[in-house]
C-alpha cells in the first residue's frame, strides 16, 4: 500500500506540472509556427516582387509573340507578392499574442505579474486585384485615342469635303471606329475596322498610329457635326457650309471669282487701274495654295485692283465673314474686303503683319445675292487664304481675331 500511495502522489505531482507548464509549452510552439509563417509570407512576397520586376524590365525588348507570356508573369508575380504580404500580416496577431502569453505565463510562474498588451486583432485580407506598374500593360486594357484634324471645317454644299481622323495607341494592330453624323451631311463610310495593322483604302497604319481619310458632303447650307467613337474614346468635328466657293483658292483663280456685280471685265478676273498682279501660289494658312497680290501703285483716287464673286445668301439676315491674311511691306489701304453690292461693309487689314492673322466681320446682307470683293489700293504684298461666309453673326468683334479665340 505505501508503494501505491507513493505512485499516486507522483502522478498527482506530474499532473500538476502539466497543468502549470503545458499551456506555456503550447504557446511557445504556436509562436514558433507563427514566426515561421510570417517568414514564409515575406519570402513569397519578395519572390513575387522580383518576378514582376523582371517581367517589367524585359518588356521593352520582347517581341509581340513574347509579350503575352511576360504579361502573365508580371501579373502572377504581383499576385504572389500581395498574397505573401497578406499571409504574413495574418500571422502577426497570433505571433504577438503568443509572445505576450509566454511572457505573462513566464512572469506568473516566477511570481511576477505582467500587464496586458494590445495586439492586432483584425487580419488583412489577401488582395484580389493586382497592382499595375508603368512597365507593362495588358493588351487591350485601354482604348486608342481618336482626333479629327481639323476640328472645324468649312465645306461648300454639294462638294466633297475631306477630313482626317488620327487614331493613336493602337494595340495588336487592330482597332474599330464608328461614325455618327448629324445635320445636313453625308459621310463616305459608317465605320472602320482594321486588323493586323494593315493599311486599307481609308487608313495608313504605321505601328501604333493610323491616319484615316473620310469624306463629308453637305447636302445643303447649314452646320453638321461628325463624331467618331473607338471604345470609350471619342472625337468630334463641326463643319459649316461656306457660302464662298473656292475661298481657299485651291482650284486656282477661276469662276465663280470674276462674277460680281461689275464683272466680267476685259482685263479679266483681277481688274482695275493700279499696277498690280494677283496669282495663286503654293503654301498658305491651310491647304496647298493661296492668293497673292502684289501692288506697286501708291494710293490715289480710283486707282485700285479688285476681284469678287457673287454669293447667294438669305437676304436681310446676319452673316459672319472671316479671312486669313499676312502682308509684306504693307501700307494703309493695301488690302480691304467689301461686302454687299454697295461696298458699304468694309473690313480693313493691318499693314506689315508677316504672320497669318484671322479677321472677322459681322454684317446684314442687303439682298439674296451679294458681292464678296477683295480690293487693293496701295503698295505692298498681301497673302490671302480661307475666305468663309456663314449665316449668323460672328462670336467676336469686327477686326483682328484674338489668338486662340473662335470666330464662330
Amino acid at each position: 500500500m505505501p508503494v501505491i500511495g507513493w505512485l499516486i502522489g507522483k502522478a498527482m505531482i506530474a499532473a500538476g506540472g502539466i497543468l502549470v507548464y503545458g499551456p506555456l509549452v503550447l504557446g511557445v510552439g504556436l509562436t514558433i509556427y507563427a514566426g515561421v509563417a510570417v517568414g514564409k509570407g515575406i519570402a513569397d512576397a519578395a519572390g513575387g516582387a522580383r518576378d514582376a520586376s523582371r517581367a517589367a524590365r524585359t518588356v521593352e525588348d520582347a517581341s509581340p509573340a513574347e509579350l503575352e507570356e511576360l504579361q502573365r508573369q508580371h501579373t502572377e508575380g504581383q499576385l504572389n507578392q500581395h498574397k505573401g504580404i497578406a499571409d504574413a500580416v495574418k500571422q502577426v496577431p497570433q505571433l504577438v499574442s503568443g509572445i505576450t502569453d509566454i511572457s505573462r505565463r513566464a512572469g506568473g510562474a516566477s511570481g511576477t505579474a505582467m500587464e496586458d498588451r494590445d495586439v492586432i486583432t483584425d487580419p488583412i485580407d489577401t488582395l484580389t486585384v493586382p497592382w499595375t506598374t508603368p512597365g507593362i500593360e495588358p493588351a487591350g486594357s485601354s482604348d486608342p485615342s481618336v482626333a479629327f484634324e481639323p476640328v472645324e471645317g468649312f465645306a461648300v454644299a454639294g462638294r466633297p469635303f475631306p477630313l482626317t481622323l488620327v487614331v493613336r495607341g493602337i494595340e495588336s494592330g487592330a482597332f474599330g471606329v464608328v461614325f455618327e453624323v448629324s445635320g445636313p451631311a453625308n459621310i463616305s463610310l459608317q465605320e472602320l475596322q482594321v486588323q493586323g495593322g494593315r493599311s486599307t483604302a481609308e487608313c495608313d497604319v504605321n505601328g501604333r498610329e493610323a491616319v484615316c481619310g473620310i469624306t463629308l458632303t453637305m447636302s445643303e447650307n447649314g452646320v453638321a457635326s461628325l463624331k467618331a467613337k473607338s471604345g470609350s474614346a471619342t472625337a468630334a468635328v463641326t463643319v459649316f457650309t461656306n457660302l464662298v466657293v473656292n475661298g481657299g483658292f485651291e482650284d486656282g483663280l477661276s469662276a465663280p471669282w470674276g462674277t460680281g456685280i461689275y464683272e466680267p471685265r476685259p482685263q479679266g478676273i483681277f481688274w482695275g487701274a493700279a499696277e498690280a498682279e494677283a496669282a495663286v501660289v503654293g503654301g498658305g494658312h491651310s491647304g496647298g495654295r493661296h492668293l497673292q497680290i502684289v501692288n506697286r501703285s501708291p494710293v490715289k483716287g480710283n486707282i485700285y485692283r479688285t476681284l469678287s464673286q457673287k454669293v447667294p445668301v438669305a437676304g436681310k439676315a446676319d452673316h459672319c465673314f472671316t479671312v486669313w491674311v499676312r502682308t509684306e511691306n504693307g501700307t494703309g489701304g493695301m488690302l480691304t474686303f467689301r461686302l454687299n453690292d454697295s461696298w458699304g461693309e468694309v473690313l480693313g487689314t493691318q499693314a506689315g503683319s508677316p504672320e497669318w492673322r484671322q479677321y472677322a466681320h459681322s454684317f446684314v446682307t442687303e439682298d439674296n445675292n451679294i458681292d464678296v470683293r477683295i480690293v487693293s489700293e496701295n503698295t505692298g504684298t498681301a497673302h490671302i487664304d480661307d475666305l468663309v461666309l456663314t449665316p449668323g453673326r460672328c462670336k467676336v468683334p469686327n477686326g483682328v481675331v484674338a489668338s486662340g479665340a473662335a470666330a464662330r
